[in-house]
């Protein structure tokens, strides 16, 4: 007589982080990511609650693609809490194209952030939004290797735009009531926390890990 097996799945609340290649783990030496270790520190401290993170980070993703990025997922994982961890390539600029811009304008990201803070608000969606990083120096470039802009050299990412870009997120999220976590200043004054000048090493995503945790903590538990 065969034997019913049940398996009983342990209730867990899910927080879904959506953001490009630094929030994937790209480069991360240990192979975590910052998502991983963030989601080992809430395990480690609050076992009374059982949570699991959802890592939707896409390489090259904008805050326009991280938009479509987030109905998908929700969709599919029912989320309690979003992370967004993204906006680092809205301001990235194909060198060679006449005339260079951004790959989104400042109006254009800040546009892309508030439709996704409506969609959130409308599904009743816990939303931490962190601003990006800066990249190691006040330009970054990496030769082009993308054929699906013809006509650029390189790309470049300059402070100064994610500067202002953090400025514009953090008077939106006032705005909107949304918690906002701005590390920027804060990994301006530290070294040693990238591998290649735009995307964190092992270090960089303990740190980061280390960051949102903090503020997870302090907003929800």
């Amino acid at each position: 007589m065969s034997k019913k097996i049940t398996h009983i799945m342990p209730d867990y609340t899910s927080i879904l982080v959506v953001g490009s290649s630094t929030t994937f783990g790209a480069y991360d030496e240990e192979g975590f990511g910052w998502v991983a270790r963030f989601n080992r520190m809430l395990a480690k401290s609050h076992q009374n609650k059982r949570f699991i993170c959802i890592n939707a980070g896409v390489s090259g993703h904008t805050t326009r693609d991280a938009n479509m990025n987030l109905i998908n997922n929700h969709g599919l994982h029912e989320p309690k809490y979003v992370i967004l961890a993204i906006g680092t390539n809205d301001s990235l600029v194909c060198e060679g194209l006449k005339p260079e811009t951004a790959l989104l304008s400042r109006t254009d990201s800040i546009n892309s952030y508030q439709n996704i803070i409506h969609y959130c608000q409308q599904n009743n969606l816990e939303l931490l939004i962190q601003g990006p990083q800066p990249v190691e120096l006040e330009t970054v470039r990496f030769k082009a290797h993308d054929d699906s802009i013809p006509g650029h050299t390189s790309f470049r990412y300059d402070n100064e735009a994610l500067r202002m870009q953090n400025d514009d997120l953090e008077a939106l999220c006032k705005r909107e009531n949304v918690s906002f976590l701005r590390i920027f200043e804060d990994w301006q004054s530290r070294e040693g926390l990238w591998t290649d000048g735009l995307h964190p090493n092992a270090k960089g995503h303990q740190l980061w890990a280390e960051q949102v945790y903090k503020k997870f903590v302090s907003l929800y538990l």
